[in-house]
């Protein structure tokens, strides 16, 4: 039993003895490329130095520079300038020309054609007024005299129309709440035209139901017949 056990010792001391063996072999001659993989990593990783450039000497001469070209093109010969400036004068002569030819057909365009006035604005029944006041006369009675303008365009009966900003006078009175006005004349274009009173009418041409929507400023007239407006002379 003794010997069995010492021979187990023995193989046990062996194996112990060969590992330690291996162990100082591969210590002593363990390969060198890992290192030298690692520093050529580290040599990699530091900036590449630049190249030294070599310092331009004095004695290096001068490129010659373009000045006689330059000169060459500017010494060029005097004729050739003078179509230039022939053809910059003959245009700047058509263009006075046509300058001074265009103000004339503009102002032929935009000239009017001359019309005498028509002889006579003729409203229907029922126009409605809207009149911007631009003077007013109150008397203590409760009657008043005005002068104004039309707010809008107004339309007559022979298909024309008064335009805004016609001038006009009239009178009015006011009785119980009520307001009527009188329409005694337009001014269009300089031209006078006053009111026509018409005989056997049982109203009053020119005449109608007003309403002052702003007192002294603003007035809102409905003829109540057929008005008829001459030229005076």
């Amino acid at each position: 039993m003794s010997t069995r056990n010492s021979m187990f010792a023995l193989i046990f001391l062996v194996g112990v003895l060969a590992f330690m063996i291996f162990a100082v072999k591969q210590l002593l001659f363990r390969p060198v490329p890992a290192q030298r993989g690692v520093a050529a990593l580290l040599d990699k990783a530091k900036p590449v130095a630049k190249p030294s450039q070599p310092k331009p000497s004095a004695a290096v001469s001068a490129q010659p520079s373009s000045a006689p070209s330059s000169s060459t093109t500017s010494s060029s010969p005097a004729t050739s300038s003078q179509p230039q400036t022939q053809a910059a004068t003959s245009s700047a002569g058509a263009a006075t020309t046509a300058s001074t030819k265009a103000p004339s057909r503009a102002v032929t365009s935009a000239a009017p054609a001359t019309k005498d006035h028509v002889p006579q604005l003729r409203l229907q029944a029922g126009v409605r007024l809207w009149i911007r006041v631009t003077a007013i006369n109150r008397k203590p009675d409760g009657s008043f005299t005005f002068h104004g303008a039309l707010l809008q365009p107004v339309a007559l009966a022979n298909s024309n129309q008064l335009d805004q900003g016609a001038a006009l006078a009239g009178s009015g009175t006011v009785s119980n709440g009520h307001t009527r006005v009188l329409i005694s004349g337009f001014t269009v274009g300089g031209a006078n035209y006053a009111l026509q009173e018409a005989s056997g009418s049982g109203k009053r041409p020119g005449a109608g139901l007003a309403v002052e929507l702003d007192p002294g400023k603003l007035i809102e007239v409905w003829l109540a017949s057929s008005s008829v407006y001459r030229k005076t002379p």
